[in-house]
């Protein structure tokens, strides 16, 4: 485009010229052949003065209207140059999103369980999205002071769309954890509710699924039972001795209504402690499950006798030096404790 210009620009400049030059060679012609007695020619000079002067002020008008206008496509085409309302425009939608981005952030933020601490029973966890919003999710409550319920739910993906869905499923659990005992039903439940969700909004293409492990404790019974649903496996640390994993279920939520879940069954003597995380603990560790299990199993055994805290204390110093997280990751530790011998000390 630019190249057509400049060759139109340089033909009727050449027009121009050329009619400029034609004006002072032809006055001189006609003066000359005046006396000759040539009328002939004097006309064809004549009307050729007048010829080359008409084509020299179109080349001029030409030329110049030209200009502007290649001025004026030369500037609406720069990035460089664009309208201030423009760019102005972008910075106010930019700024608005990661206001938006922000506010979910805490919103999601807020909704998670704090930590809780009795005689019997420790619960902590550890939330870090990979962005700003995240579609993993946990959810905790006691009943009375030795038992707890506890719920770790991983969405495919990350961002805005996982976050929603996990927020959604975390609204679902509050009316379901206090009321039902069996994690089999527990795991139906939600494996129906998400199935809903996915008939709900299905189009060509589109999948929904999440991983989850449940678990209910009761620390004066000495038990724990569980339920996982295509989730990393849990670890389990019996009298700081004996390491399990939380391995009996079935497959992800999501995937088939009619699914059919196994429940697993654990007792301890004294105490225990169960870690649970999603899949994206992997990445600190080399994206291998294997590694990762043998890196809890050791950090386990190497906190057996302090308390959650220090597990987690290790676990973040590792997190810490990983500045790039491909994914979501969410740690959850609970000590299951003998409340009397707390009691004592």
């Amino acid at each position: 485009m630019i190249a057509c210009v400049t060759g139109v620009g340089i033909v009727l400049t050449l027009i121009f010229v050329f009619s400029q030059w034609g004006i002072p060679l032809f006055l001189p012609l006609l003066l000359f052949l005046e006396p000759a007695g040539t009328p002939s020619l004097q006309t064809l000079l004549f009307y050729g003065f007048f010829i080359s002067l008409v084509y020299g002020c179109g080349g001029l008008i030409g030329f110049v209207m030209l200009y502007r206008l290649s001025g004026v496509w030369m500037r609406a085409g720069s990035p460089a140059e664009l309208p201030q309302t423009v760019t102005a425009e972008r910075v106010r939608m930019d700024q608005e999103r990661r206001s938006d981005m922000e506010l979910s952030k805490r919103i999601q933020q807020s909704v998670l369980p704090k930590p809780v601490r009795t005689p019997y029973i420790a619960i902590k966890g550890l939330h870090l999205p990979s962005e700003q919003v995240s579609g993993d999710m946990y959810m905790w409550t006691l009943q009375q002071e030795h038992g707890a319920r506890v719920v770790l739910m991983d969405v495919m993906g990350h961002g805005v769309s996982a976050s929603l869905v996990g927020m959604y499923m975390h609204a679902f659990l509050q009316t379901l954890l206090p009321s039902l005992e069996d994690p089999r039903a527990m795991m139906s439940r939600l494996n129906s509710r998400i199935c809903e969700l996915v008939r709900s909004g299905e189009r060509e293409g589109d999948a929904l699924y999440c991983t989850a492990i449940c678990l209910g404790a009761d620390a004066l019974g000495k038990r724990v039972e569980y339920v996982n649903a295509g989730h990393p496996y849990g670890m389990m640390l019996e009298d700081g001795e004996r390491i399990s994993e939380l391995v009996s279920g079935g497959m992800p939520l999501g995937i088939d209504p009619a699914a059919v879940f196994d429940r697993g069954v654990f007792t301890y003597r004294e105490q225990a402690r169960i870690v649970l995380f999603t899949d994206g603990l992997f990445e600190l560790f080399g994206s291998s499950p294997s590694v990762t299990a043998e890196r809890i199993e050791q950090l386990l055994r190497d906190c057996s006798r302090a308390d959650s805290d220090c597990f987690m204390a290790q676990l973040e110093a590792e997190l810490s030096n990983t500045a790039y997280r491909p994914d979501d990751i969410c740690v959850i530790v609970m000590d299951l404790k003998d409340g009397q011998s707390q009691n004592d000390r």
